[in-house]
């Protein structure tokens, strides 16, 4: 990584200073920043937020419009990287439209609020988001110039194929970077570079998954290593992380047995300042998939580690994504599509050269990775001198 590492809890004192109250300023922080570069930023997104209402915390299972997340403070003393990924997120899904030759703002805004962070300049620009999943269709005109010269094939450990037979890292992308050029529609960090980190065996939808391990921790690696800082991630389990007990254990066991690779390569990354943004679930369960709430295992993961559930186009938790649950600290709402798919799933990029809807916690973790790219790291450096 270059520079500075990054850490969600580095960004403790700079939330503290585009709160509402009842936070107050970090004065040595303002002093500091008063004659930096990023100072005019920080005033411009503090004014963009004091109409804000400040986000309130959830019990798991409740429905409201924001699913709240915190940093190591605990409920109620959030991240920044959070909050702005609350910024983005919070104010729902795309309209249902007809003109699909219109670029698609209405995808994202009014009620992710990307137009006026992309008319301030957040964009992404200079940041790669690593797409952990099924690969990318590297044809698609909308997604042209924002592939990262980074990829693999998990399996095979060559570049990814580019195909993405599956189609939804393709989608993925999009949401998070597809162009800002009048067309199709856009993405939420237009400016960033994506890098297809593939999950799936060369030019197949399926994953090897006796192989898992080795895969997972080969991409974590490689992304690692060619410096990227953040990581979607819209795969993995679909049972739910238990609380306690001998359920518990048994996952503790699991992690460190069957995806023992995995976990130490994440460690590396943790060490190294990357952040995760995880998929909560798709079951409609109480709490999130053993993924996302890893923190609950290993506490020293939370100030990297975001469990990301869906909302609809009504600001509601839908009836498909997991709730936060356990993971409540570490854990945010992102728009993710309706449960009838048809008219209100998520419009992005396809695995070919058109649109399609989908909905899930996947397309609601894409938002979030990319609000992450596109503002966190202007308050926050995100490794940059």
């Amino acid at each position: 990584m270059r520079g500075v590492k990054t850490d969600l809890s580095r960004c403790e004192e700079l939330s503290m200073m585009v709160h509402r109250p009842p936070w107050r300023p970090n004065s040595q922080l303002l002093r500091r920043l008063s004659t930096a570069a990023k100072g005019e930023r920080v005033q411009k997104l503090r004014e963009s937020l004091a109409a804000e209402p400040a986000p309130q915390p959830i019990l798991p299972g409740v429905k409201r419009k924001v699913v709240l997340l915190s940093g190591k403070g605990g409920v109620g003393k959030s991240t920044l990287a959070a909050q702005l990924a609350f910024s983005l997120s919070s104010r729902g899904l795309n309209k249902s439209g007809a003109d699909a030759a219109k670029e698609r703002y209405d995808s994202l805004t009014p009620r992710t609020g990307a137009k006026a962070a992309h008319d301030r300049g957040y964009t992404g620009a200079g940041v790669t988001v690593g797409i952990v999943d099924s690969g990318i269709f590297r044809f698609h005109p909308d997604l042209a110039g924002r592939l990262s010269p980074i990829s693999m094939n998990g399996y095979d450990g060559g570049a990814s194929d580019g195909i993405d037979a599956f189609g939804q890292g393709t989608h993925l992308a999009g949401i998070i970077s597809a162009n800002r050029n009048g067309t199709g529609m856009v993405g939420v960090a237009y400016g960033a570079q994506v890098s297809a980190l593939q999950l799936t065996t060369r030019g197949s939808p399926t994953i090897d998954m006796s192989r898992i391990d080795f895969i997972a921790a080969g991409l974590f690696d490689h992304g690692r290593l060619n410096g990227i800082e953040f990581y979607n991630n819209a795969w993995g389990s679909t049972q739910t992380m238990p609380s306690s007990g001998t359920a518990l254990d048994s996952v503790r066991h699991f992690f460190e047995t069957d995806r023992s690779h995995t976990l130490a390569a994440i460690r590396r990354g943790v060490d190294a300042g990357s952040i995760y943004v995880w998929s909560a679930g798709d079951n409609g369960d109480a709490s999130v998939k053993l993924e996302a709430g890893l923190p609950h295992l290993y506490p020293e993961l939370k100030g990297h580690w975001m469990a990301v559930t869906a909302v609809g186009q009504t600001g509601e938790i839908t009836a498909y994504s997991n709730r936060c649950g356990l993971a409540a600290t570490w854990c945010i709402s992102a728009p993710g599509g309706d449960d009838d798919i048809s008219s209100g799933g998520i419009y992005s990029t396809s695995n070919s050269t058109g649109y399609q809807r989908k909905s899930g916690t996947a397309q609601a973790s894409a938002h979030v990775a990319a609000a992450c790219a596109a503002l966190c790291c202007e308050l926050c450096w995100c490794g940059r001198p």
